[in-house]
């Protein structure tokens, strides 16, 4: 019988490419989606912290300066829009990447108002994901170079 693999979390990875740039957090608890993502993410020059639950990225927002958070969503959770807002009124700069697979009209509108960075339905598609990833970096230099990032609180 085949085992699943498992996976230590937090669990850091570090980047594909030798200086590091960025430090994203990854939030989720499917072993596919963490695979998946956290390659394309360091394949982006960021540093990758993974987590378990929305609530533990909140700990990571608290404990180091990260530059992008995903994450992978269950609506069945009433509470993930208001761990969005907490995680949003701390940085409210920082681009969080929703990954999920309840795309409702009822969910966009909550997204819009939460301001979240981009919503990718799931399964990922592996070209949408590079371009977001490429719009991320874009944002946070247009931010550092704006200077808007130095005084947020994290």
């Amino acid at each position: 019988m085949k085992v699943a693999p498992t996976l230590n979390l937090p669990y850091r990875m570090e980047p594909t490419m030798t200086k590091i740039i960025k430090l994203a957090v990854i939030a989720s608890e499917d072993i596919m989606v963490i695979g998946q993502v956290s390659t394309m993410v360091s394949e982006q020059n960021y540093s990758v912290i993974i987590v378990k639950s929305a609530i533990k990225s909140i700990l990571k927002i608290l404990e180091e300066k990260i530059d992008m958070l995903i994450l992978d969503l269950d609506f069945s959770q009433n509470n993930v829009i208001d761990l969005i807002n907490i995680i949003k009124r701390m940085r409210p700069k920082l681009p969080i990447i929703v990954l999920c697979e309840d795309f409702s009209s009822e969910n966009i509108r909550k997204f819009a108002e939460a301001r979240i960075f981009y919503c990718a339905i799931k399964p990922i598609q592996i070209e949408e994901m590079e371009k977001v990833l490429e719009a991320v970096m874009q944002f946070n230099q247009k931010q550092k170079n704006n200077g808007s990032l130095v005084k947020e609180n994290f």
